[in-house]
């Protein structure tokens, strides 16, 4: 909202919906196997734009904070 006029004007419409949802699975040396849940948001009318969303399992979750030390 700070940085983008076409931000700060676009979302205010709410006019997005979901193109793909998925699971995403990667390999790391020091974590091991992590799982993403995956969701692109796509404005109809704009379909050059897209915000994608990766939310960790709860699993991976605690393994990202294990390391980052929190």
């Amino acid at each position: 909202m700070q940085t983008s006029q076409l931000f700060r004007e676009t979302w205010p419409l709410h006019d997005v919906q979901v193109v793909n949802d998925c699971h995403k699975r990667l390999y790391d040396d020091r974590i091991g196997e992590m799982e993403f849940q995956h969701v692109t948001l796509q404005p109809p009318t704009h379909p050059d734009l897209k915000i994608m969303i990766y939310t960790a399992s709860a699993d991976t979750a605690a393994r990202l904070r294990s390391l980052m030390n929190i």
